[in-house]
Formats: C-alpha cells, sequence, structure tokens
C-alpha cells in the first residue's frame, strides 16, 4: 500500500485561514539556513509548503481550515493527488486520509511529549468479497536527537517516528510490509523518511508562517 502522503504528511495538513499580517513572519529555508527550535513539530497555518527529494519527489502545503465533527482541520495538499487533514490536540498530531486509511475517523500520527520507547497502535479491518483484511499499525519513538543535517541544513531538536505496518488475511499473518522511519523537526515538520527497500525521502525546500 503506497503511502505517498504520510511520508510524508506526508505526512505529512490543513486549512486555517488567518488575519492578514502587518509584516512578513515566514520562515524560508533558502534564506534561512539554520531553524528555529520553537514551534511545533508540524506547523499548521494557510501557506506551510515543503517540498521533497530523493525516494519520493514531491510538495505538500496547507491551503486552508475546515470544520470536523466539530474540530479545526487543516487541509494538507499533496502534489501526487493525495490530501489529508490534521490538528493538534494537546501534545498530539492527529490525521484524517482517507484515502490510505480508508475513513474518515482521526489517527495519532505524533506524540511530542512521548519518551524513547514509547509506543502507540490503531487497527483497520477491510471486508472484501470473500475474505477479510486486517491491518495493525505501530507506531513508536525511536528516539529524540538534539541535531540532525539534511542537505547541508543543522536542523534542531528531532523527534523520530517508526511505523510498523502488519497484516492478516482471515486472521492469519501476512507479513509485515511498508516499515518505515519519520524524521520531525521541531518548528519545520518532516524532514526526512526511510521506507524499508527505498533511498530516503529528504526535505529541499520550506516555508513555514
Amino acid at each position: 500500500m503506497k503511502k505517498t502522503f504520510f511520508a510524508f504528511t506526508a505526512i505529512t495538513s490543513l486549512l486555517f485561514i488567518s488575519c492578514e499580517k502587518d509584516e512578513d513572519t515566514s520562515i524560508d529555508v533558502e534564506s534561512t539556513p539554520t531553524p528555529s527550535p520553537s514551534g511545533d513539530y508540524f506547523p499548521m497555518s494557510e501557506g506551510n509548503s515543503w517540498t521533497y527529494e530523493g525516494g519520493l519527489n514531491y510538495k505538500t502545503s496547507i491551503s486552508e481550515d475546515t470544520i470536523i465533527g466539530g474540530f479545526t482541520y487543516y487541509k494538507v495538499n499533496n502534489n501526487q493527488g493525495g490530501n489529508g487533514y490534521m490538528r493538534k490536540n494537546g501534545d498530539d498530531y492527529l490525521l484524517i486520509d482517507s484515502v490510505s486509511y480508508g475513513d474518515w475517523n482521526p489517527i495519532v500520527i505524533l506524540k511530542e511529549a512521548a519518551s524513547a520507547g514509547d509506543s502507540w497502535e490503531f487497527t483497520k479491518i477491510t471486508t472484501n468479497p470473500g475474505f477479510t483484511t486486517t491491518s495493525e499499525y505501530t507506531f513508536s519513538i525511536f528516539e529524540k536527537k538534539s541535531t540532525m543535517t539534511i542537505n547541508g541544513v543543522v536542523y534542531n531538536d528531532i523527534l523520530v517516528i517508526d511505523l510498523d505496518l502488519d497484516i492478516y488475511m482471515e486472521g492469519s499473518y501476512i507479513g509485515s510490509v511498508n516499515d518505515s522511519r519519520y524524521y520531525y523537526a521541531k518548528g519545520v515538520g518532516l524532514i526526512s523518511s526511510q521506507i524499508t527497500g527505498a533511498e530516503n525521502t529528504n526535505l529541499k525546500t520550506y516555508k513555514v508562517n
């Protein structure tokens, strides 16, 4: 199952209509190569964008905000065709990605307050003619790093997330697929993703408001 959007989130977002600013306070990696350590691990504001290259070449951007289930979500557009919705709840980052996960239920993709070794999971069951498939997604904090260098840029306060996907068919274990690792920098967002058997995908340029 191809998870182009999450790799990025993916993942990784959203729509946020904000008041017009008197001055431009955005951060552009091309003009400010050392990011600020402040902010969220996935900054959510209209106009934010990230461009990636490597195993996958794509761009994600935030276009607007919308209300889903009584909560404000931000729409993340992917130029490869996948879109999702994100919001932050306390220290957790929630994603709605109906294409990848088959429904409109939010899932937690980041826990910034968790410690190395902590994990959380969710299960998706798909019923097809003649058989049922169960997908078990397990997220975990692999480690927290003080710095990481990508394409010559030093990023600070790194959260490393592992995602393991196990597939069962009619209750029988089929195997683990699409195991991956994601690196998020505070105040910037996703800076690198590693998918088993594929070239790393790294952040090339970004703009965060």
